[in-house]
């Protein structure tokens, strides 16, 4: 990749891995090959806070909070979801295309199970609360800043 940052040359990358998480309360996964972009599972069950910030009916990183974080869901996520985007010719993710392109969902699946076989389980799935919404200004984050030994924030 220092080729690609340092002199500009094309990435040598062309597919990436965003998650892989087949545990409750909401299992998922989402991969990128090419311009083509799979999410799988239940994205809305942990990410609620994409419901409560809206431009046009989609949040932007930008947008204030409405209410803080959100409380309980007004409707009920749907169950297997299956999204295909095209992230060339829909950077913003409005037009989910997998009804239209079946095989390359397909493809992707595929993929996805080939990284799945190779998973390993992590020493400490203990949750961070450092990287929560409310104290990153309404986004999620992993939670770097001076954050002490215990996960929390210091000021």
């Amino acid at each position: 990749m220092w080729k690609t940052f340092s002199m500009g040359k094309p990435s040598p990358r062309n597919e990436f891995v965003y998650n892989i998480d087949d545990f409750e309360p909401s299992p998922g996964a989402a991969i990128r090959v090419g311009d083509y972009k799979l999410i799988t599972g239940n994205p809305d069950i942990l990410y609620p806070i994409r419901t409560t910030n809206q431009s046009d009916g989609w949040f932007n990183y930008g947008d204030p909070l409405t209410n803080g974080f959100p409380g309980p869901p007004t409707s009920i996520p749907a169950e297997n979801v299956t999204y295909l985007f095209n992230i060339r010719d829909d950077p913003e993710e409005r037009n989910n295309i997998a009804d239209l392109y079946p095989e390359i969902v397909q493809a992707l699946r595929t993929r996805l199970d080939e990284y799945r076989e190779g998973l390993v389980p992590p020493i400490d799935d203990t949750p961070d609360l450092a990287g929560l919404p409310s104290n990153f200004d309404g986004v999620w984050s992993p939670g770097w800043r001076n954050v002490s030994k215990f996960g929390i924030l210091s000021k």
